[in-house]
């Protein structure tokens, strides 16, 4: 069972028990940051499944295993305006609160350089900074000792799971 399957299958508090097993029985992750691209193309699909739920899927892993803050950010395509908020959910609160985030932060794009500004205002610099994003977006932070940056725009969940580790 996958993190994805979890998210994909109805709520319930046994699942959220699973995902937090899950994220236990796998090695844990270097200081790590995640910021979340909510903006309108993540509900676009991805295979069976929108951009956003697989970046869900993904940022719950990492969130678990790091201990990590996760951002979702996104803004307003018209006049370049954007917000960014830290997310404290975990499981499949986290899924629903990513999905709440898309639509009310505008459902524009993602600015990036406005987002990890934002961040690295309230954290030093991570061993690892996580971009989840289907990269519609040219910016290249250098907040991190390493950045990955995850496209959830056309790759399977499961070759994403690597860039993960």
């Amino acid at each position: 069972m996958t993190f994805l399957d979890l998210f994909d299958s109805l709520y319930s508090p046994a699942n959220d028990d699973k995902v937090i097993k899950l994220a236990r029985e796998l090695p844990a992750l270097p200081k790590s940051i995640i910021i979340v691209d909510v903006s309108g193309s993540m509900e676009l699909p991805n295979g069976a499944y929108s951009r956003l739920k697989i970046a869900a899927a993904l940022a719950a892993e990492i969130k678990l295993r790091a201990g990590a803050p996760l951002y979702a950010s996104s803004g307003l395509d018209s006049d370049q305006s954007h917000m960014t908020e830290q997310l404290n959910y975990d499981g499949f609160n986290l899924w629903l609160a990513l999905r709440r985030a898309c639509y009310d932060f505008g459902g524009g794009g993602i600015f990036l350089e406005k987002a990890v500004k934002h961040v690295s205002h309230y954290h030093v610099r991570p061993d690892r900074l996580y971009i989840l994003t289907d990269e519609q977006n040219s910016y290249s932070p250098t907040f991190g000792k390493e950045v990955i940056v995850i496209d959830v725009g056309n790759r399977p969940y499961e070759e994403l799971r690597d860039a993960v580790n």
